[in-house]
C-alpha cells in the first residue's frame, strides 16, 4: 500500500481498530462491535478499508 512512513494503527477487543498515516493526513476508525465470535468479515475491515481509500486516491 501507498502509506507513508510514520503510519501507525491499534487494533482493540470486539473489533475496534483506527490506523492513522500522518504523511496523508488520512485516518480509519472503526467502531465493529463483534464480542465473541467475530462475525465474518469483520476482522479484514481496516485492511479492506485501507486498500479502498489509497485506491480511490490514486485514481
Amino acid at each position: 500500500t501507498p502509506q507513508g512512513p510514520g503510519a501507525y494503527y491499534w487494533a482493540g477487543a470486539a473489533g475496534t481498530s483506527f490506523w492513522i498515516d500522518p504523511v496523508n493526513d488520512i485516518f480509519w476508525l472503526s467502531m465493529i462491535q463483534a464480542q465473541g465470535q467475530r462475525r465474518p468479515g469483520s476482522a479484514n475491515a481496516g485492511v479492506i478499508a485501507r486498500d479502498l481509500i489509497y485506491q480511490s486516491l490514486e485514481n
